[in-house]
């Protein structure tokens, strides 16, 4: 409880973002089924992360140099299992409802860090926040919620980009630490190698995605036209049918007055 009471400032960060990053998706998705499953994990990602890593952790590993490394991507990774967990309680696509955690975060984070960088008092931190998510919802709430009717026509390209910035970050990150506990003079080389063999394969294989989906699109009209032509055949045949029926039908309809006449 000391530990906890000493870091109160860092505790009233997490509390804000965590606050800010519920009512923003909230007001994005709107009412759902089962909203306690979000302030469940909500709450158990502010636990894991701004507890247990972030004070608990930190104060008995903070300066070695895995922890440093472990810190942020086991951030990533939490991250990434509360948009997983939303998708599936709320029925939503994987990507669009990941493009909205991001965009949410980069606003709620952002606003619990610069708070608590620029005051300590865990009661301003949350109080600023508060009239900033107030202020953000009043603008932006239309466009918030206009967000729902967006198609992600390519949805598997969006993603593909997300997960390239989330790992070249992570990669940064290592970069950074190693930079600092100068070992990077001998890991450079390799680690600059890998992330352009990396950025290549990346390219290389949205470019390969996509150019399979065109074709896979290609051949399904290819199909629907066959199909197509195939129906106005029959269609046209079945006309002729009628139309020779008709007269037919008329020709004999005329014999047979005549035939009643004589």
């Amino acid at each position: 409880m000391e530990l906890l009471w000493e870091n109160r400032s860092l505790l009233s960060s997490g509390v804000t973002s965590q606050l800010m990053m519920f009512v923003v998706i909230n007001l994005i998705y709107g009412k759902r089924e089962r909203p306690w499953v979000f302030a469940l994990t909500n709450a158990m990602h502010f636990v894991l992360v701004n507890i247990v890593m972030d004070i608990f952790l930190k104060e008995k590993y903070g300066y070695e140099t895995w922890f440093l490394i472990f810190l942020p991507l086991m951030g990533n990774v939490l991250a990434y299992a509360v948009v997983i967990i939303q998708t599936i309680n709320w029925k939503e696509n994987f990507v669009k409802m990941l493009l909205a955690f991001m965009l949410a975060d980069a606003l709620c984070g952002m606003t619990g860090y610069s708070m608590y960088t620029f005051t300590k008092r865990p009661e301003l931190i949350f109080i600023f926040g508060m009239c900033i998510l107030v202020i953000f919802c009043l603008v932006f709430s239309k466009l918030m919620k206009k967000y729902r009717t967006i198609k992600l026509y390519h949805p598997w390209l969006v993603g593909g980009f997300i997960l390239y910035t989330t790992l070249q970050g992570a990669l940064s990150r290592v970069l950074y630490v190693l930079q600092d506990t100068n070992m990077i003079s001998s890991t450079m080389f390799f680690i600059g190698i890998c992330n352009i063999i990396f950025a290549i394969a990346f390219v290389l294989v949205e470019y390969i995605i996509y150019t399979l989906i065109l074709q896979r699109k290609y051949h399904m009209l290819l199909r629907n036209k066959a199909q197509m032509e195939d129906y106005y055949r029959q269609v046209s045949k079945h006309i002729r049918e009628i139309d020779e029926t008709r007269i037919l039908l008329g020709q004999g309809t005329k014999l047979l007055a005549a035939a009643h006449q004589e």
